[in-house]
C-alpha cells in the first residue's frame, strides 16, 4: 500500500515537472509585451497572454453549434489565427452587443483557400448574463470582462486565435517550430533581398495566390522579376516577428520596410506558412497609416535575418480571473486611438437600423484608409504585347485624387464631388440627383476602402476595391470599381459601378 502511494506521489511529481515545461501550442515565437488572446471553446475560456505568461482567465460564450465554422449561418465559432480590423463603440449598435464590438478578419485568406464563408465574427460584449455557447458565431464576454481585455486587443497587431481546445506542448518542441519558421522566413527574406528568383519561387505553397490580383504562382514569379529588373538593390527592414500557429498554418507578423531605388515602403506584414513545409500559402500587406498602432515598433527596425523572441518561462493560465493592464497605454488613449475619425477596420455589415432582425454572426466590418504610401511592392506595368497589364504601384496622384474625392463623398459637398467627373459620364445628371437623394438623410458619412487593386493603360487606370459605406444608422459593403482617366494633368473619373457582396437588409 505504501509503495503504491509512494509510486503514484512521484508520478504526480513527474507530471507536474512535465507539465511546467509546457508552453501554449499556440504561442510558437512570443515576447515579453506580446499579447494574444487564446479562445478555448471546450471550456468556454478566453485567456489573455503576455508572452506565454498568462495575465487574464475569463469566461466566453461562443456559437451555438460545436466545431469549425464553415459558412453563412451555421451558427459555428471559427478555429483559426484573427486579426482586429475595427472598434465599434456600443452606443452604435443594437443592445445586444454590449458595450463595444471587436470586428475580426474572418475569413482570413487560409478560410478563403478552403472555401469558408460568413462574415461578422466579432468579439463584444452583453446585454444580459453570460450563458455558455449561446451567440451566432462570435464570442461574447461580459461588459466588464469586455473592458478589462481592451488595453490588450489592439487592430491589426493583436491575434486572436480560436480554437476547439488550447493544448500545450513541451518546451523544446516549440522551440524548434520557432526555429523552422524563423529559417523559413529568413531565407524568404534574404531571397527577396538578393534578388534570387529561383530560391523565392521554393519559398511559396504550388497552392499560392496572390491576393488582391489573383496571381497564381508563376504569374506572380514572373511579376517579381519585373520588379527585379527594376530595382538595382532592394533593401529589407524588420522586426522581429510574431509568429502564433492555427491549426493548419503558422503566421508571422512584423513591420517591414522596403527600400528599392528612390522608392521606400513601410507597413505590416502578414505571411501565413504551412505548418507542413513552412512553405508561404498567403501574404499579405497593411499599411503603417492603416495599422497606427505598429508606428511604435519602427524604432525597432533591423536588417535581416530577423531575430526570434526568446522563449520566456511558461505559465499555465490563472483559473481566477487576474487584471495586469498595462501601464503606459491607459483604456482612454486606445480608445481615442482606435475610435479616431479615421477609418481603422472593415466591414461588411447589414443596416444597423433592422436591429431587432440582426444577426452578428452575419456581420464583418472592413475598411481601408488610403495613405500617403505606396504598397510594399511597386508593381510594375506589363508591356509585352502578349501579356495583360500587370497590377501597378498606385502613384501618389491617383492616391491623392481617391482621397479627395472619397472626402467630398463624406462631406456630402456634391457641387466638388461632381468636378471629379468627365462631362461624359453615363447619366451624369440623374447619377448626383439620386446621389442627392441617398445622402440628405444622414447627418455623417464614412467611406472606407481595401485591397486596392488598379491596372493601367496609357492615361486609363482601372480600379478594383472592397468599399465600405457608414451612414448614421446605415452599413453597407461592395465591390467598387472605377475607370479613371488622365487629362491635362488631372483624374477624372469616366465610369464607375458598385455591387453589393451581400445583401444584410
Amino acid at each position: 500500500m505504501k509503495r503504491s502511494i509512494l509510486v503514484l506521489v512521484l508520478s504526480l511529481f513527474a507530471a507536474g515537472n512535465i507539465w511546467a515545461q509546457a508552453v501554449p501550442l499556440p504561442l510558437v515565437a512570443v515576447g515579453k509585451g506580446d499579447y494574444t488572446i487564446c479562445v478555448d471553446k471546450s471550456e468556454q475560456k478566453l485567456y489573455v497572454f503576455n508572452g506565454r505568461s498568462g495575465v487574464l482567465t475569463l469566461n466566453c460564450s461562443t456559437g451555438q453549434n460545436p466545431g469549425d465554422k464553415q459558412s453563412t449561418g451555421d451558427k459555428r465559432t471559427p478555429e483559426g489565427v484573427y486579426f482586429p480590423l475595427q472598434i465599434i463603440d456600443g452606443t452604435t449598435l443594437p443592445p445586444i452587443y454590449g458595450w463595444r464590438a471587436y470586428v475580426l478578419d474572418y475569413p482570413n485568406p487560409i478560410d478563403n483557400y478552403a472555401g469558408k464563408n460568413g462574415h461578422g465574427i466579432w468579439i463584444h460584449g452583453r446585454n444580459k448574463p453570460l450563458d455558455s455557447t449561446d451567440t451566432k458565431g462570435c464570442v461574447s464576454l461580459n461588459n466588464d470582462d469586455l473592458k478589462k481585455i481592451a488595453p490588450f486587443l489592439n487592430p491589426y497587431m493583436t491575434p486572436v486565435v480560436t480554437l476547439g481546445k488550447l493544448n500545450y506542448v513541451a518546451v523544446d518542441d516549440q522551440m524548434r517550430r520557432g526555429r523552422q519558421c524563423l529559417d523559413a522566413l529568413n531565407n524568404w527574406l534574404d531571397a527577396w533581398q538578393t534578388k534570387d528568383l529561383e530560391r523565392l519561387r521554393a519559398c511559396y505553397a504550388p497552392e499560392f495566390v496572390e491576393l488582391g490580383t489573383g496571381r497564381r504562382l508563376e504569374a506572380y514569379m514572373k511579376y517579381k522579376q519585373g520588379l527585379f529588373n527594376r530595382y538595382e538593390t532592394i533593401r529589407l527592414r524588420t522586426t522581429a516577428p510574431k509568429i502564433v500557429a492555427g491549426e493548419r498554418y503558422f503566421i508571422a507578423s512584423f513591420l517591414l520596410e522596403f527600400s528599392g531605388g528612390n522608392y521606400r515602403s513601410l507597413g505590416v506584414k502578414y505571411v501565413y506558412l504551412d505548418r507542413q513545409d513552412y512553405r508561404i500559402m498567403c501574404e499579405r500587406f497593411v499599411d503603417l497609416n492603416t495599422a497606427p498602432v505598429w508606428n511604435e515598433m519602427t524604432a525597432k527596425l533591423e536588417d535581416r535575418p530577423m531575430a526570434v523572441a526568446k522563449l520566456t518561462p511558461p505559465v499555465k493560465p490563472a483559473v481566477k480571473p487576474k487584471t495586469e493592464l498595462l501601464s503606459d497605454r491607459s483604456l482612454a488613449s486606445i480608445k481615442a486611438e482606435v475610435m479616431s475619425d479615421a477609418p481603422t477596420g472593415r466591414s461588411n455589415a447589414r443596416p444597423v437600423a433592422a436591429a431587432p432582425k440582426l444577426e452578428a454572426a452575419k456581420l464583418e466590418t472592413v475598411a481601408y484608409k488610403p495613405a500617403e504610401t505606396k504598397p510594399v511592392e511597386a508593381k510594375p506595368v506589363e508591356t509585352k504585347a502578349e501579356q495583360a497589364p500587370e497590377t501597378d504601384n498606385l502613384p501618389p496622384d491617383v492616391l491623392a485624387f481617391l482621397d479627395q474625392w472619397r472626402k467630398a463623398w463624406e462631406a456630402k459637398d456634391l457641387e466638388t464631388m461632381r468636378s471629379y467627373y468627365t462631362a461624359d459620364f453615363p447619366g451624369l445628371e440623374a447619377f448626383f440627383a439620386r446621389k442627392q437623394r441617398n445622402l440628405a438623410p444622414y447627418a455623417t458619412i464614412r467611406v472606407a476602402f481595401e485591397d486596392l487593386n488598379v491596372v493601367q493603360n496609357g492615361d486609363y487606370y482601372e480600379i478594383r476595391a472592397r468599399q465600405h459605406f457608414m451612414a448614421d444608422a446605415y452599413q453597407d459593403f461592395g465591390i467598387k470599381q472605377i475607370r479613371l482617366v488622365k487629362q491635362n494633368g488631372t483624374y477624372l473619373i469616366m465610369d464607375e459601378s458598385w455591387r453589393r457582396v451581400e445583401d444584410h437588409t
